[in-house]
């Protein structure tokens, strides 16, 4: 393996090499799912093609990944939405499993290697529970609810840098009656007429939401954690109450590294269903190829945040159909000079290019996980591909070498280029005839006929380059 990833951890703020020093090479990676009381919106799914490309690089780079991601299928949202439907939760958080899984496959999103239910772990939580009240940590509220005792864990509010003094009660902080105090929070809430519960210790309920994914990350992948991730917007409290948690059970460390993705903004304000500014993304997938979507994701670094607009979709748009063109356009190229010996010279000259652009590429991952530079390296290798194409002296395993490179390294962005294209393999066959028709004009001088030819060209799109070695086209929506 050559030098590890490094990766900005959100508790310490620095940039530190992933190097496990558990089982050789091997990455425990733990982010947080979705919560399925109703379709995920294009901000979730930033997220999650996040991890996705994360865990595409850490396999790239020689590591072993071994992947879970929790589904909650048991909260406040979903329990009101199956009273509004009549219908059990277990209906509703069935339905909106199988739609997300139907989303992320569309995304292009690799599903991971464990996918726990919260309602599949419940004994283990009331465990869990059982021993922080036994350790100080917890209380047992007259109610049956049971609260964890957030002034007690010496390092509460690292991780969000909060200082526990200047914290506002509201949002993120529940004031509730049985609390020794607001900061404290919900491990199990006690049962309420009409909800679904399980027995405890304290009396029938269910568990808080923070406590799921302790409990699931450590009894899935064990611990500590190599990665511990999700959204930015779960740093504080979701995080910090899970870091405060697991560590109160054991001391060492919870996770190794923290990832958190960044925001995506709408009008400047976070995407959010309860703020009604954003819609399901699978409303969004009627409009765009869903690698449209992914493109977009890697104009912004991972940990920035990332602002929709119908704008950038559409520069994405315009984009992917770009990076399919030069894969259509060099496998119809492949196939008609296939088994054609090139120039050595030529040949080497485009292999020293892809050679610099691999590791380009590598080296933008490798430096926390720069998307945007990676694929600004990947737009320049497929203008490599394109002037290789027009080269009269290319041999034919050079260019599927650049080609095969070409495809793979998308595909560690989780770009597909292989789906369908705008410019099909007809339509790149009639624009390589017209070229070599003009090409031909221009040397019997035949200028009107050349000038008449251009302008058919230029109708469809295409833009012509006269050099020294004879006419190189590329599309219009090319960049330069």
């Amino acid at each position: 393996m050559d030098r590890p990833i490094a990766l900005r951890d959100t508790l310490t703020g620095e940039r530190v090499p992933l190097d496990p020093p558990a089982a050789a090479g091997t990455v425990r990676l733990y982010y947080c799912g979705p919560t399925v009381y109703g379709d995920l919106h294009i901000g979730n799914f930033r997220t999650l093609a996040t991890f996705d490309v994360l865990r595409r690089a850490l396999a790239r780079f020689g590591y072993r990944v071994q992947a879970a991601m929790n589904i909650t299928d048991i909260d406040d949202k979903m329990i009101r939405r199956a009273a509004e439907e009549g219908v059990a939760t277990s209906e509703v958080a069935r339905r909106y499993e199988a739609r997300f899984l139907e989303d992320q496959a569309a995304m292009g999103i690799a599903p991971p290697d464990r996918m726990p239910r919260a309602t599949e772990y419940i004994e283990a939580m009331v465990e869990d529970i059982a021993h922080l009240v036994e350790r100080g940590a917890a209380y047992a509220a007259p109610d049956g609810s049971v609260y964890f005792r957030a002034r007690a864990y010496p390092g509460y509010g690292a991780l969000s840098g909060q200082n526990l003094d200047a914290i506002r009660v509201g949002a993120r902080v529940e004031p509730e009656a049985g609390k020794e105090d607001d900061l404290d929070f919900a491990l199990w809430k006690a049962h309420r007429p009409g909800e679904p519960a399980w027995p405890s210790p304290w009396g029938p309920g269910r568990p808080g939401w923070h406590i799921e994914c302790t409990t699931m990350a450590a009894r899935v992948l064990g611990r500590p954690l190599d990665i511990h991730g999700g959204g930015s917007d779960l740093v504080f409290p979701h995080h910090e109450n899970e870091r405060a948690q697991a560590e109160a059970l054991d001391p060492d460390p919870f996770a190794r590294r923290w990832v958190h993705a960044g925001l995506l903004l709408m009008d400047g304000v976070k995407a959010s269903k309860s703020l009604g500014n954003v819609g399901p993304l699978r409303e969004l997938r009627r409009r765009y190829d869903p690698m449209a979507v992914r493109l977009f994701f890697l104009t912004a670094h991972y940990a920035h945040p990332l602002s929709w607009s119908e704008e950038a979709m559409d520069a994405a748009r315009a984009a992917l159909v770009r990076v399919r063109e030069v894969a259509t356009r060099a496998r119809a190229h492949l196939r008609a000079i296939a088994g054609r010996a090139g120039s050595e010279a030529v040949d080497l000259a485009l292999d020293a290019q892809v050679r610099r652009a691999v590791q380009a590429f590598d080296d933008a991952l490798r430096d926390d996980l720069n998307a945007p530079a990676a694929n600004a390296v990947l737009f320049d290798l497929g203008r490599t591909i394109n002037q290789a194409v027009g080269e009269p002296e290319l041999g034919s395993e050079a260019l599927a070498r650049a080609l095969g490179t070409y495809v793979d390294l998308w595909g560690v962005l989780g770009v597909d280029v292989g789906g369908e294209t705008a410019v099909d393999e007809d339509r790149v066959r009639r624009v390589e005839a017209l070229v070599s028709a003009r090409q031909a004009a221009r040397m019997r001088r035949d200028w009107a006929e050349a000038d008449r030819l251009r302008a058919e060209l230029e109708a469809m799109g295409v833009v012509i380059e006269d050099t020294r070695e004879g006419a190189r086209w590329r599309w219009q929506t090319e960049r330069v």
